[in-house]
């Protein structure tokens, strides 16, 4: 008794088929869980303190370290959280500055308001997911 391809086929190619599927997207969405975990646990901490900050009008994050953070951005996202970082960081610099004579820190309005909105444009891509 000869069998056809046909039956052949359908009787292991489906069941195996289903089988390779089935684990290549299995492991596919372990790897995508963990890897969010991981993301998740670098950002969240960053993200509630710049996110209560950025409500208080006030700045003050100095643990924030793009490159710790850009391996776990999407890769199509890298390019312009990378940007938005530099603006961030740069934005920083410009706030304000300490009078050692008046023992004060003055603090330019404009360059705080450019500050929070870079601030909440890095804050775009820090979201937990």
């Amino acid at each position: 008794m000869t069998q056809s391809t046909y039956d052949i086929i359908k009787d292991f190619g489906v069941p195996i088929a289903t089988l390779v599927i089935g684990f290549v997207s299995g492991v596919r969405t372990t790897l995508y869980a963990d890897r969010r975990k991981e993301f998740n646990e670098i950002v969240n901490p960053l993200y509630f303190k710049m996110k209560s900050q950025i409500g208080a009008g006030v700045i003050a994050v100095d643990d924030f370290d793009p490159d710790v953070i850009e391996p776990y951005i999407i890769w199509w996202k890298r390019r312009k959280f990378r940007k938005s970082a530099e603006k961030y960081k740069n934005s920083k610099c410009g706030v304000g500055e300490y009078h050692v004579e008046t023992s004060s820190f003055i603090v330019d309005e404009a360059a705080q308001v450019e500050m929070l909105k870079c601030a909440a444009d890095v804050l775009h891509y820090l979201k937990p997911r």
